[in-house]
Parts: C-alpha cells; structure tokens; sequence
C-alpha cells in the first residue's frame, strides 16, 4: 500500500522499506507492530532481524523527497518575504491565500507522484504481461508442431499396417 510519512532531523539516517506483506510470525508481533506504527514505545527487535532475501529475487522500490527549509531556520526567512509592519486585513488575507496555495501545490505534488507511480506500475505489468503473450505463442507454436508431427506419424503407420503386399 502507499503513503506518506514526514519528519524534521538532521544527520545521517537508516532507511528502512518494508512491502506491507504483514509475515508476523506470532499476534504478539503483530500487536508489537501495530503498537510501533501508533507511537507506543516498545522494545527493540531489530538485534536478531535477519535482513537477507531469501528468495533472491530482486525487488525495485520508489520514494519521492521533498526538501523543504524547517519553520524558523534561515532559508525558512528568507524565502518568506516579510515586510516587518504590523498586519493589516490585506496581509492576513494574502497570507491565508498563500497558505491555500502552497496546501494546494503540496496536494498537486502529490498527485504527480500518484501518477508516476500508476504509469510506471502499468508499464511494468505490461511488459510482464507482453513477455507471458510471447512465451504462450511460442508453446502453442511448438504443441501445434508437434500435434502435426505425431499425426504424420500415426498416418504413415496406419498407411504401413493396411498396405498389402503383392507378389507376381
């Protein structure tokens, strides 16, 4: 499933994707989990995960960054333009408007990323669909091969066991 997560830190960060597939070993870790994921504290088990593929396929994943400047940091003022006089009616309607907007932009935003995702889902299932239409064609060219060849046989057979002898 998708969505979206955000948070302000800096430094060096882990990243860590999981495919949602929910493969608890016990309800105990599924309950563990679901506490995790609701902001409860609970104990660490990542000592013991083993991080192995084990079936060694391949798997691709996607994830959109967005950096933006965190409220109150330099580049935050100085992307703001601030005039520094007191707020009139103008001014706090303008800045309800540029509050829509950006909410709107982030929203857009989102929906751009939604749709890249389904083009790029949709071109990756029609390929795996195109590759199974070739591989079906070529088994159906093979058993229709084959069906003719077993039949020119059976016919040759049967032609040999009916076919009398003569002799002068």
């Amino acid at each position: 499933s998708e969505g979206h997560f955000s948070f302000a830190a800096a430094g060096k960060f882990h990243y860590c994707f999981g495919n949602g597939s929910g493969g608890y070993k016990t309800e105990e870790d599924k309950k563990r989990e679901k506490a995790k994921l609701q902001g409860h504290p609970v104990p660490d088990d990542d000592h013991d995960y083993d991080y192995k593929n084990y079936d060694g396929e391949l798997r691709t994943i996607g994830f959109t960054l967005r950096v933006r400047p965190l409220e109150g940091t330099e580049a935050s003022r100085m992307m703001q333009v601030n005039s520094g006089e007191t707020e009139n009616a103008a001014d706090i309607q303008k800045n309800r408007l540029v509050d829509l907007t950006n909410t709107l932009r982030d929203k857009m935003e989102l929906l751009l990323d939604h749709q890249e995702y389904i083009k790029n889902r949709e071109s990756t299932h029609r390929h795996v669909v195109e590759q199974t239409f070739t591989m079906v064609m070529k088994w159906t060219l093979l058993e229709a091969f084959v069906l003719i060849c077993i039949a020119t046989a059976q016919v040759s057979y049967l032609k040999r066991f009916f076919e009398t002898k003569r002799y002068l």
